[in-house]
């Protein structure tokens, strides 16, 4: 610059400016809408089953945390029958009878099969509003409002003319071509009104033992 110049300078043009920042703003709004949806993915994520697809413990934790709520802590008048049944809450513990035994003779790959199996069956024994999840390892949990024991041991029980056969369930699982039939054992409890869940759940893991102990095979109701 030779002495005497003055630096010439040129403000840039404030539609320069605001179109830069609207671009810088709406790359940040985007990538902040991305990271919500793949927060909301992963939250959902974590209360999934990896290996059958149905509900974890956590899901089914959340999920069963709501179905109390909705129930009043001192229960309905049994004189209001239409009221009285839709709060009502029946939980169902099951377990596959023999599978570190089976897991041991034929292998993990075809036990994974048999827990597909056996989560897919339960799913499609239950109505909409029921939740099946896995509870952990061989172990599976159900959750059934507006439905009290005698109703559930009805459902997986059989009727043949006059005669009612004990409530059980089993899957056939057809792996590389060979088809293993599967049995279960279950146990039933309805909650309580004003009662923590965990006291229903322990209810029902005694009826499951009570079903392991006389034979296995078998839904038991407390």
């Amino acid at each position: 610059m030779e002495k005497g110049s003055k630096r010439s300078y040129e403000a840039p043009k404030l539609e320069r400016i605001e179109g830069a920042a609207a671009k810088v703003v709406g790359h940040l709004l985007n990538q902040s809408e991305d990271l919500k949806k793949k927060n909301v993915e992963l939250e959902r994520l974590s209360t999934i089953d990896a290996l059958t697809g149905i509900a974890n413990r956590r899901g089914f934790d959340e999920a069963v945390r709501r179905m109390i709520a909705a129930i009043p802590p001192k229960g309905i008048d049994k004189n209001k029958e239409r009221e009285y049944a839709l709060h009502r809450l029946a939980i169902m513990v099951v377990d596959i009878d023999h599978f570190k035994k089976f897991n041991d003779e034929y292998g993990h790959a075809v036990g994974d099969e048999v827990l597909r199996a056996v989560a897919k069956n339960l799913v499609e024994h239950v109505r909409e509003v029921d939740l099946v999840a896995r509870w952990g390892g061989e172990e599976f949990i159900m959750a059934f409002p507006g439905a009290d024991t005698e109703r559930i041991l009805a459902k997986f029980g059989e009727r043949k003319g006059e005669k009612e056969t004990p409530a059980r369930m089993e899957v056939s699982v057809a792996v590389d071509g060979k088809t293993y039939n599967i049995q279960v054992s279950g146990g039933v409890a309805e909650y309580q009104p004003g009662e923590d869940f965990q006291s229903t759940f322990n209810r029902a893991d005694k009826a499951l033992y009570l079903a392991k102990r006389t034979g296995r095979n078998r839904i038991v109701g407390y």
